[in-house]
Formats: structure tokens, C-alpha cells, sequence
């Protein structure tokens, strides 16, 4: 199981970027113009691309992939057997992908925690060890909780159709697991099937548009 954490450096449609474009099916790129905003497309181009890469640690295919949503608005790839899932959260972009076992990921930046979250969507469990903490440690432990909820629903697929009061990131759920960390001063949650250990990377923007370049010239 692979996670790949890419850290956008600015929020500018590059010539390079816009040269990908052309790589691009018309429905995906349908939707990164879709956006207004420079930043919002800017992140749905490299959420595409990073997840095409990891994607492709696991197939030999020669081609970008277009996406398939689910019912619930989880992604899939219907040619290839590769469970994944992306989430971006001010300039970091997450993917996490497996050849074997379903899973979920979160990110959000760490910023202050909001008490009246925590009230309505924490278990009792969850509260007391929230009341118990300093502000520092409190702001990490609510993201850290949060990230914890979101990637399990997103494992699962379904929506938000859970209390997320119900859903007790203290202990697995099932047969889940959850791998949590903190990357800069974003906390970032993976909820996944069994125990498959966990390979972490960082890429780059160059990284990214090298390795698309690479296997568009091989197709």
C-alpha cells in the first residue's frame, strides 16, 4: 500500500501544466476547467496526474486512465485493479493506492479545533480525551480524529450516511485499520483493509510531469 504526498509550490497554471493538457480526456478535463478559480484547477489537474502515477506503480498500462465515479462520488478505475483514493487540503495533495485491499484517505490542515464539531460529531471517549488536552495538542488531536472519520466513510463508499458521534476512531472498526501521521502542519488519516504496510513518498510537480511525459512518449 502506497501513499504519495505532493506539496503544490504555488497555485499558477504553468505552459508545462497546459501541455498535459492535451493528454487529458475531455471529460476529465471538462472538469479542472469547470473550476473559476486558478487555485481549484490547479489542484484537480495534479490530484488527476498524482493519482494516474500511483496508479500506475501497480499496471503496466500505457495510457492516462479516465475515472470512474461511483454511486456516492468515490473514484474507481474500471480497467484496472487498483483500489485508490485522494484528498487535498490547502497546498497538500494526497493518493493512497493498493493492489489489494479497499481504503480511504484524509488530509486537512492543522488549525484550531472547533469545540462545537467536537460536541456533536465526537464519541464520549473521543470528548473526554479532547477535554483533557491543551490547545496545542487538542488542534492535533481533533484533525487528527477528523481525518480518522472522513477516511473511513470514504473507505466504506457510501456517502455520509453515519453519526459520525457513532464512528470510534479510538479502536479499528471491523476488519479497518488506520495509519495516522502528521506531514508540514497537515494531519493526514488512511483507513484500509487488514494490515498491509504502508509506503510513504513525496513528490514533486517536476516529478509528476516527467513521469506523465515519460509514459506518454512509450504509448
Amino acid at each position: 500500500m502506497n501513499i504519495g504526498l505532493l506539496k503544490l509550490k504555488d497555485f499558477n497554471i504553468k505552459d508545462s501544466d497546459k501541455r498535459i493538457f492535451k493528454y487529458i480526456s475531455p471529460g476529465r478535463l471538462s472538469q479542472i476547467k469547470r473550476y473559476r478559480n486558478e487555485r481549484d484547477r490547479k489542484t484537480c489537474l495534479y490530484s488527476y496526474l498524482l493519482a494516474v502515477m500511483m496508479i500506475h506503480q501497480h499496471t503496466a498500462s500505457k495510457i492516462l486512465p479516465d475515472f470512474v465515479i461511483r454511486r456516492y462520488g468515490k473514484p474507481c478505475v474500471e480497467s484496472e485493479t487498483v483500489f485508490f483514493n485522494i484528498s487535498h487540503s490547502g497546498s497538500l495533495i494526497a493518493c493512497a493506492t493498493s493492489k489489494h485491499a479497499e481504503l480511504g484517505i484524509d488530509v486537512e490542515l492543522i488549525r484550531k479545533a472547533p469545540m462545537q464539531i467536537i460536541r456533536k460529531c465526537f464519541t464520549e471517549n473521543e470528548i473526554n480525551i479532547a477535554d483533557s488536552l491543551a490547545e496545542a495538542d487538542l488542534n492535533k488531536f481533533f484533525f487528527k480524529t477528523w481525518t480518522r472519520k472522513e477516511a473511513y466513510l470514504k473507505y466504506r463508499g457510501t456517502g455520509i450516511n453515519s453519526n459520525l458521534n457513532e464512528i470510534d476512531t479510538l479502536k479499528a472498526i471491523g476488519n479497518t485499520t488506520f495509519d495516522s501521521f502528521e506531514y508540514m502542519n497537515y494531519s493526514c488519516s488512511l483507513c484500509s483493509e487488514g494490515k498491509e504496510k504502508v509506503h510513504k513518498r513525496e513528490y514533486t510537480e517536476k516529478i509528476i510531469l516527467a513521469f506523465i511525459n515519460n509514459l506518454r512518449r512509450k504509448a
